[in-house]
């Protein structure tokens, strides 16, 4: 049986990353260690990071062979290599340029068209995984039948309870979390809680909307939501500087910053509710999971993704269902929904009213996350997927 190749980076600081860790852990149970194209780094649990950093060994060997064929292919049949691809099926350099006998690409995506292109790159792949039912039925309705559906998740080794530390007092406290962007609706969240801020002083906004690419984060502004533009050339509180443009105090208003995977469990335990009106997810949303399983009451909006999160048979979440359909841009954002700002206010309103309630859901919540989302269950059954490929 041929080794899998991980053609991109493997770290615990981002979700491609963590796909990496959690893919690798599996198949050395396994005892087929899989073979690295670029370094592993940034691994901050010590029991991973002691069993992943030896797989480095394999770096080197496809650092030589791209030097000594450049832009060419590295071609083997000794190998099955596993490709990275986001929007348009496309992929890292070094995916772009490692082949095998089997080539098996697993890929998130929220603006792609379907057209002749896209479906000639995605046809490349003997077998493609994705991570959620809204990708799979628009790969499949493009034609595609060598789709295959996994589902991530949280790690239970990781997330471990804590208690509150009571250090935001008495506030009532509402967190939002995801890289600042348009498609995330931070603009949505500021709106709502200035709202619910007017109605209820005591509530503090706590977030964690890093984004390292501040062009990406300046497209928050393709949205009217707000009467003022975000401006990444501010400085480095720039998010704060934005918030209280829009009618948010400032000490209503916490920023954390770039945070370490170590510190989520006890963010958490200080959190009252969590609400992400995600215009458009590809996956189902990696913090929304982690939330959920750390027993925070959590609002998320009925579409794309998200709806991976909440069956219909559980009752989890608080659902955002007023979605109006935002324009597909000649193809490319099928399914992107707009949450409704009222209905936002209505559910923060909800949980601060009936906080019983809706702990008893977080409960629930935690329950369905810890069964049917887990990275070792993704890493599991991603495994037999490809193996069956």
């Amino acid at each position: 049986m041929n080794p899998y190749v991980i053609t991109w980076g493997v770290s615990d600081k981002h979700g491609w990353g963590l796909i990496g860790v959690h893919l690798s852990l599996h198949l050395m149970k396994l005892g087929r260690n899989p073979l690295l194209v670029t370094p592993a780094v940034d691994i901050s649990r010590p029991e991973y990071a002691e069993k992943i950093m030896p797989l480095n060994s394999s770096v080197q060997m496809f650092q030589d062979a791209f030097a000594s064929a450049p832009n060419q292919k590295v071609m083997s049949d000794q190998m099955d290599v596993l490709h990275g691809t986001g929007n348009d099926f496309m992929e890292t350099e070094e995916g772009r340029r490692t082949w095998g006998k089997r080539n098996i690409c697993m890929t998130f995506f929220e603006e792609q068209l379907m057209d002749e292109a896209n479906m000639a790159r995605a046809n490349r792949f003997d077998g493609i995984v994705t991570g959620s039912t809204y990708n799979y039925e628009l790969l499949k309705n493009a034609g595609l039948d060598h789709v295959y559906l996994s589902f991530q998740g949280i790690d239970p080794y990781e997330l471990v309870p804590k208690k509150a530390s009571g250090r935001f007092g008495d506030k009532f406290v509402v967190f939002s979390g995801g890289k600042l962007e348009y498609r995330k609706g931070q603009d949505l969240v500021v709106k709502a809680f200035k709202i619910f801020h007017e109605r209820h002083p005591d509530s503090l906004l706590l977030t964690n909307w890093v984004n390292f690419w501040p062009e990406v984060a300046r497209g928050v502004n393709e949205s009217c939501t707000l009467e003022v533009d975000l401006n990444p050339d501010l400085g480095p509180d720039y998010m704060t500087q934005w918030a209280v443009a829009n009618g948010i105090p400032s000490e209503a208003f916490v920023d954390l910053g770039v945070m370490k995977r170590a510190s989520l469990s006890q963010l958490f335990a200080d959190v009252d509710v969590a609400l992400f009106p995600n215009r458009c997810e590809g996956g189902t949303n990696l913090v929304c999971n982690e939330t959920m399983f750390c027993r925070v009451p959590t609002i998320l909006s009925a579409n794309t993704g998200h709806l991976d999160m909440m069956p219909e048979d559980k009752d989890v979440c608080i659902a955002l269902k007023k979605q109006t359909a935002l324009d597909e841009q000649g193809g490319k954002r099928m399914g992107w929904m707009e949450s409704d700002i009222e209905e936002m206010v209505e559910a923060l309103e909800y949980a601060y009213q009936n906080r019983e309630e809706t702990q008893k859901m977080a409960r629930r919540a935690a329950s369905f996350v810890g069964r049917e989302r887990t990275w070792q269950g993704f890493a599991k059954d991603c495994v037999a997927i490809f193996d069956k490929i």
